[in-house]
């Protein structure tokens, strides 16, 4: 499927991202990123593709002073619930049906306060190797969507540990931890991650009277 690249302007400044998938899909989904990637990093392996193909339309976004994205203080990433409302509004001018928000490291605490601030948004998320612990950790048991937590085994950035304290407060959480892979675990173990992300979508997607 062929990748789009597009702009959307939020708070009078421009969002790029990159977009694929079939409109007659189970959902949407949306693909957030790390503090030194962009949505340019979900292109390797063909991972933005690939996830597609499970029966998705996928948008990776490039977050606010990020990549092609204009900077926008009222979405500064020092401020997790204004990062997370900058997705709620995003997907919100989109439309449609969002099965999942994926998020890895910075990507996975953006991801983590738009569930918590707005949780009727996204019927699950996935984060890997997820930052702000100790920021979104009196807020996390009230988290009632289906969560896989991702982390790999290696993570010279934030150790798994991290990943355990995840799962025991939130409360319908899945941890699996990705041998031999590093912080950027889905992109270290890109089968795995694709494996362990179709299983999770398989049990939060309403698949009856879709034909693809």
């Amino acid at each position: 499927m062929a990748v789009e690249t597009k702009m959307i302007n939020l708070h009078g400044k421009k969002v790029f991202y990159r977009y694929t998938g079939d409109p007659r899909s189970y959902g949407k989904i949306l693909l957030t990123h790390g503090m030194r990637f962009t949505s340019e990093d979900w292109l390797r392996h063909d991972l933005l593709d690939r996830i597609a193909k499970l029966g998705f339309e996928v948008y990776a976004i490039d977050y606010p002073g990020f990549g092609k994205s204009e900077s926008n203080e009222s979405a500064d990433i020092s401020s997790p619930s204004n990062a997370g409302n900058l997705l709620e509004e995003f997907t919100g001018n989109i439309g449609g049906n969002w099965t999942s928000i994926v998020g890895p490291s910075m990507g996975g605490m953006i991801a983590l306060s738009a569930v918590i601030s707005h949780p009727d948004r996204f019927k699950s998320a996935v984060v890997i190797g997820s930052a702000g612990f100790g920021t979104l950790k009196p807020q996390l048991a009230s988290i009632r969507i289906p969560v896989l937590i991702l982390w790999g085994e290696d993570d010279p950035v934030i150790d798994p540990a991290v990943g355990r304290e995840f799962h025991e407060l939130i409360p319908h959480s899945i941890l699996q931890i990705l041998k031999s892979a590093g912080h950027a675990a889905y992109l270290d173990s890109p089968d795995e991650f694709l494996g362990l992300l179709s299983d999770f979508l398989s049990g939060v997607t309403d698949k009856s009277n879709i034909s693809l």
